[in-house]
């Protein structure tokens, strides 16, 4: 049986984010859902059915208890099944979530974890974006070579061929620009 596994202890916003997760899950996919956690760590109560409680030890701190949870999960976990870790910030987009399982190769598989935005995104998003992803790669290398030599340029921003990438997207470039403004140079953009 294919079930997913969150594990989460300490902050809110951590918890916040979990509750989320878990939510856009539920919608997209049948499987089980399993949450660890060391409820006494937790600045907000979980909200979810199939919650796995383990005392970490005392000495650590929330994130150092959160590392023993996800490093533990092999010996928490019943055998017998396939499980698929997610982070709490990975939120589902799709009911292509439960097509994760057939990419299982035996005794265990990672996925590349913490990818640019830029490689990551026309991967992750259910649509054309795939197809335009050298323009887009162009583009932000353009906006980050030109930012690290502090120099004024324009940039054109991509098309978005979705609500959902032109999103991410907007908030991405928000995100360069937002930091570029520490730069001595004058950057210049046109609105998404």
């Amino acid at each position: 049986m294919n079930k997913f596994v969150f594990a989460v202890c300490g902050a809110k916003n951590y918890i916040s984010q979990l509750a989320f997760s878990i939510e856009r899950l539920k919608r997209f996919s049948r499987n089980e859902i399993i949450v660890v956690t060391d409820s006494r760590r937790n600045e907000i109560p979980i909200s979810h059915e199939n919650i796995i409680d383990i005392a970490t030890p005392s000495e650590y701190n929330d994130h150092e208890a959160s590392i023993f949870l996800k490093t533990s999960l092999h010996k928490i976990l019943p055998y017998g099944h396939t499980y698929c870790y997610l982070d709490s910030d990975v939120v589902c987009l799709s009911e292509k979530v439960d097509e994760i399982f057939l990419h299982y190769s035996a005794p265990i598989t990672f996925a590349n974890d913490n990818a640019p935005f830029e490689y990551f995104s026309p991967h992750a998003m259910n649509c054309q974006c795939l197809e335009n992803h050298a323009y887009h790669g162009e583009i932000i290398a353009k906006f980050k070579a030109e930012v690290s030599k502090r120099i004024v340029f324009s940039v054109q921003p991509a098309t978005f061929c979705c609500d959902t990438c032109h999103l991410y997207g907007r908030l991405r470039w928000e995100s360069l620009l937002s930091a570029s403004r520490k730069c001595a140079g004058k950057i210049e953009m046109e609105k998404l």
